[in-house]
């Protein structure tokens, strides 16, 4: 009635921004109707049950479920370990399609 029991957003100013502005280069690439009609993937075991070791083998096999759940070709996707990992969200990232590849950092 009021406003009072409004639902507010949980992040940050900075962290909601760095959210609305990847969001909107999400669906500028693939359309407003591929975001809307999927389901939200949460880092789960229900979505992600595998046993994840850090070896070649247990990236592969969650490399394989992303793709599953992205609907795209795991054989088109080569895994790269990074050197340097930065913090996740961090708003200095910027992402770049270069041919096939979309490369974060």
């Amino acid at each position: 009635m009021f406003g009072w029991f409004r639902p507010t957003c949980p992040l940050e100013p900075h962290a909601k921004a760095w959210t609305e502005e990847r969001l909107g280069w999400l669906a500028d690439q693939f359309g407003l109707d591929v975001l809307n009609r999927r389901a939200v993937i949460l880092p789960t075991a229900d979505f992600f049950p595998d046993e994840y070791d850090g070896t070649e083998e247990s990236v592969r096999v969650l490399l394989d479920r992303l793709c599953a759940y992205m609907d795209a070709d795991p054989e088109r996707v080569d895994p790269v370990v990074a050197k340097k990992v930065g913090r996740i969200g961090n708003p200095s990232w910027k992402c770049r399609r270069e041919t096939n590849v979309i490369a974060c950092g």
